[in-house]
């Protein structure tokens, strides 16, 4: 059944008052903005956020209409989404609420967007599309697939860096496991029929000049992550063994070339299947930051960490939040003062979602939690994102009413995030 216009503004309504409540028990209540409309419009899902070279937000998501499916983007500027652009449009389009399509500045001259197409009956069997734009985003080129395997596999969860002048492009390949097979299908956990991690250098014309194996077996389904630090690329991932760990590890590109994996965290987390539950990483000058979830030793956390970009040295995480109620779907920025900001989602008691938000100071301590928004449906609402811009973040998600889902969006002042320390 079609959801009401009614409906939707009882929901507006309820979060914007649901925001006001848990926000008006800290120490800055006034400083809360709620974005009064998202330019996405019904029947939108899949919301990704990036920063254009201005620094202005730039969202994208998935206008579905029956069996047809749309990437649109938008630009904040001065407080005001742009009149939406389309990228590309399809009916055989792979859409899913963990791996979302993306649109990003790579640089003055260089767009890019990626979404995934269906190449066969079976579901899981579907390849990467990217394409270019060398006219802020106006009009875009054919779409390539940086991927030359020919299998019938999944090819997904992509993230874009700026390779120099090119576009650079990470993302998990299963062409190494049986056709038609994914994540719900164990099997071994071996390099020769596991998901590997893999990166390809692409120009503005659409030519791949490289391509390589960043690690050859990863987890299957969760999603990575990049940031541009000043000693190079760095890409988050979720790593596989073959004993059935599932760690964070992360790898820096030195000189054109990806470096062995190395462990963010030996946490040891034994499961046998994907948890479809990503890191997020941030990066500064002097070191990169990472938030992830784990389950290791059967409780859930939220954990985060930083790297130094001249030892390499990790430094002891950061327990965020604990306990069966922690559900992951992270995102983080840095803030201009040195500090970070972690998002994730909390299992509600309802049934449904709490969007929350904690701010880490330089020194590693983390101030008191802010739940941000209940979320009526706690899948449909995917992997919430963040940007920071100025003083202010914005969050974008996807809401659901009876059947019918929209992308929501929220602005928040930084300030309302920095309180005692907890």
């Amino acid at each position: 059944m079609k959801t009401s216009r009614n409906a939707w503004a009882t929901l507006k309504v309820s979060v914007a008052t649901a925001m006001l409540l848990c926000i008006g028990c800290t120490e800055h209540s006034e400083t809360l903005v709620l974005q009064p409309q998202s330019p996405a419009k019904e029947n939108s899902m899949a919301p990704n956020l990036s920063l254009d070279r201005q620094g202005s937000p730039v969202l994208s998501w998935l206008a579905l209409d029956g069996k047809n499916a749309a990437l649109m983007f938008s630009r904040l500027v001065h407080g005001q989404w742009s009149e939406p652009n389309q990228v590309a449009q399809g009916t055989e389009w792979f859409v899913n609420r963990a791996d979302f399509p993306s649109v990003v500045q790579i640089s003055d001259d260089l767009w890019a967007a990626h979404w995934l197409v269906i190449k066969s009956p079976e579901v899981f069997n579907y390849d990467i599309a990217i394409s270019l734009s060398a006219d802020d985003g106006v009009t875009w080129a054919d779409p390539i697939t940086p991927h030359t395997d020919g299998t019938l596999a999944e090819h997904g969860f992509v993230s874009f860096f700026a390779d120099q002048t090119d576009l650079g492009a990470v993302w998990l390949d299963g062409r190494n496991m049986a056709s038609g097979a994914h994540h719900g299908d164990h099997q071994a956990a071996t390099a020769e029929h596991g998901t590997s991690l893999r990166s390809a250098k692409i120009d503005a014309s659409g030519n791949i000049l490289t391509s390589e194996i960043i690690d050859p077996l990863v987890c299957d389904c969760c999603q990575t992550d990049i940031a541009q630090s000043s000693a190079g690329a760095v890409v988050v991932y979720r790593n596989r063994t073959e004993n059935e760990h599932r760690d964070i590890y992360y790898s820096r590109r030195v000189n054109g070339e990806w470096q062995t994996g190395k462990p963010v965290a030996t946490e040891n987390w034994f499961i046998s299947g994907c948890p479809v539950n990503g890191p997020a990483v941030a990066a500064s000058a002097s070191d990169v930051a990472v938030a992830w979830f784990t389950s290791a030793n059967g409780l859930n956390k939220i954990n985060y960490t930083r790297i130094d970009n001249q030892t390499d040295q990790v430094a002891a995480p950061v327990e965020i939040d604990a306990g069966e109620h922690v559900s992951g779907q992270v995102g983080l920025v840095l803030t201009e003062d040195g500090g970070a900001v972690v998002s994730w989602l909390r299992v509600s008691p309802e049934g449904g979602a709490e969007l929350v938000l904690r701010y880490i100071d330089s020194a590693n301590s983390a101030q008191t939690p802010n739940q941000i928004t209940a979320i009526a449906n706690l899948r449909a609402a995917g992997f919430p994102q963040m940007v920071n811009y100025g003083d202010q973040l914005l969050l974008a998600w996807t809401e659901q009413v009876d059947k019918t889902k929209q992308v929501a969006v929220t602005t928040i002042e930084l300030a309302t995030l920095r309180g005692a320390a907890h």
